[in-house]
């Protein structure tokens, strides 16, 4: 990728089959050229030194293939995100079906200016009494850094040295945010550095009452629907929109857990950042001062106590979402259809639409009353990731096959487990 990039597109890729680097690279180009015009042509555009060298990383395992893709780009704001949207429309790679999801789009310079700051802290820490560094900003940020802080390990994680020591615990992305919590007192906080939970803090957070603090972007959103997934999250908050934990000061910090609320998991799409925070009023407990005199986050609060309604089970949903002669006239229709056969259904089980299995992105996008996806075929990633993106709330097929991770929003049901119709082994 070029040295000179302003920007870097970083993609995550699910397939439901081994693919490799190459397959990757064609899907690529294959399935994004003509979507954008000549003035976002891919490979002219990386002919003109505005698209960089794609850097493509890919593993396999029990059949399942991810990875990541990032791209650099000279391009502006707009240009690279219009770029970056278009890698989401690529629904195979190579033989396997695949979803492809923009994780971030970083600013090289902002990644630089944290290298810098993060480089002069070491040197201070190392023994340079005096160090001149142009940038006012620059050295009032390193100043604060400098400040003493006990950053601890937890499994190989940043942690703050009261983790397990407190009922409360809170969890925020990495290292940097650790560091900027410690830096004002709050010494019960974890990072999950990255965007795939660890185990490790997945069961950490089962015995205490967790507070999930991340940035106020997609990216925050996406990590604590992860989180939500694997661990138990008791409250969640963010920083303001459009922030991030590590650039906070002490007040907005402070401000951010004070104004926490109750998680309850929300069937939102992702997309929608708002939707996804729950709007609710914050607790009634007040800050309890520390014994260094910095504030705390709220304890003790009659909110944290009070017991939720409990939510019904998947499949109940998915019973009382259906109507079942319905279904079962569009399940016995599929069934004698060709494999791979999908039918669109609206909110009373109308059929809407019949296609392909490789056509339900392109369907869904004309047919937005769709509340049900029958397919006549196993249900992969690839259906479940489409399915989220389109706010379809129920999936049906013949069974569960290469699936990783289910979205939350999503009910999936089997034709055996709603007897509908008997499917063969």
């Amino acid at each position: 990728m070029t040295d000179a990039a302003t920007y870097h597109i970083v993609a995550r890729i699910t397939a439901s089959g081994v693919i490799e680097r190459s397959d990757v690279v064609g899907a690529i180009f294959g399935q994004t050229d003509g979507l954008l015009g000549n003035d976002l042509e891919l490979r002219s555009s990386q002919a003109a030194g505005r698209v960089g060298r794609m850097q493509v990383e890919v593993e396999s395992e029990n059949g399942v293939s991810t990875g990541t893709i990032i791209i650099g780009t000279t391009m502006d704001r707009v240009e690279t995100a219009v770029l970056a949207a278009s890698l989401e429309t690529i629904d195979r790679i190579g033989p396997c079906y695949a979803s492809v999801e923009v994780e971030r789009i970083e600013d090289v310079r902002a990644a630089k200016r944290r290298h810098i700051v993060d480089r002069a802290t070491e040197l201070i820490e190392d023994g340079f009494d005096d160090i001149g560094i142009a940038g006012r900003d620059l050295v009032t940020v390193v100043r604060e850094t400098t400040m003493p802080v006990e950053l601890a390990d937890f499994h190989g994680y940043p942690a703050g040295p009261a983790v397990g020591e407190t009922d409360e615990l809170i969890v925020v992305e990495g290292r940097s945010d650790v560091r900027r919590l410690l830096r004002y007192g709050i010494d019960h906080v974890v990072g999950v550095e990255g965007t795939n939970v660890p185990d490790e803090i997945a069961s950490l957070t089962e015995a205490h009452t967790v507070t999930a603090f991340f940035d106020g972007d997609r990216g925050g959103n996406l990590l604590l629907l992860e989180l939500a997934q694997v661990g138990d999250v008791d409250y969640v908050t963010f920083a303001p929109p459009g922030e991030v934990v590590e650039e906070l000061s002490g007040a907005e910090i402070r401000e951010a857990l004070a104004e926490r609320v109750p998680y309850e998991p929300s069937p939102a799409a992702i997309d929608d950042y708002d939707q996804v925070v729950p709007t609710m009023e914050p607790p009634s407990g007040t800050l309890e001062p520390r014994e260094d005199g910095v504030d705390a986050v709220p304890s003790g609060s009659d909110t944290a106590s009070t017991e939720t309604p409990e939510e019904p089970e998947a499949e109940d949903c998915v019973h009382e979402h259906v109507a079942d002669e319905s279904i079962e006239a569009a399940a016995a229709a599929i069934l004698d259809a060709d494999p791979d056969t999908i039918l669109l259904l609206d909110e009373g089980a109308h059929q809407l639409v019949e296609a392909s299995r490789d056509e339900l992105a392109a369907r869904l996008d004309e047919h937005d009353a769709c509340q049900t996806v029958l397919i006549n075929g196993p249900i992969t990633q690839v259906e479940l990731d489409v399915a989220a993106r389109h706010d379809v709330p129920t999936i049906i097929g013949h069974h569960v096959e290469h699936v990783v991770k289910r979205p939350i929003s999503v009910h999936v049901a089997t034709f055996p487990e709603l007897d509908i119709a008997p499917v063969d082994a």
